[in-house]
């Protein structure tokens, strides 16, 4: 068979199913019914006075803020106390910041002191390949 012959014999086969599509398809013209909406009023956002607190290597706490470091629990304690009484008109979120070196027995002790004062708190964990 000649190329010209296999070309006309394609399009003929494109044609047929071309035709046999529009026969088949819906012509009629359809309307969407769209749900109704109705306009939300803008809400307040969420503001919390944030304090990031690092678990170091050797066990003590690094008030970033500050940059000062606090050798054990209980300071740790009584800062966040003073902050919850000088920001107590806004919520307060602790970022607990640890490398992987960090003592984990540390960094739950600073998630339970949280949890106890009802402070939320966050967890982030350096890991460096």
């Amino acid at each position: 068979m000649s190329r010209s012959g296999f070309l006309v014999r394609l399009v003929d086969v494109v044609l047929i199913l071309l035709f046999g599509f529009i026969s088949i398809s819906n012509t009629k013209d359809s309307t969407l019914d769209l749900i109704e909406s109705e306009e939300l009023s803008p809400s307040v956002v969420d503001t919390y006075e944030v304090i990031f607190i690092g678990v170091l290597d050797d066990g003590r706490y690094l008030l970033e803020k500050k940059g000062s470091i606090l050798g054990n629990i209980d300071e740790v304690h009584t800062y966040l106390l003073q902050e919850r009484r000088l920001h107590s008109t806004m919520p307060l979120k602790v970022r607990i910041r640890a490398s992987k070196n960090a003592p984990v027995q540390q960094v739950f002790s600073l998630t339970e002191l949280c949890k106890e004062i009802e402070i939320e708190n966050t967890l982030e964990v350096k890991v460096v390949l």
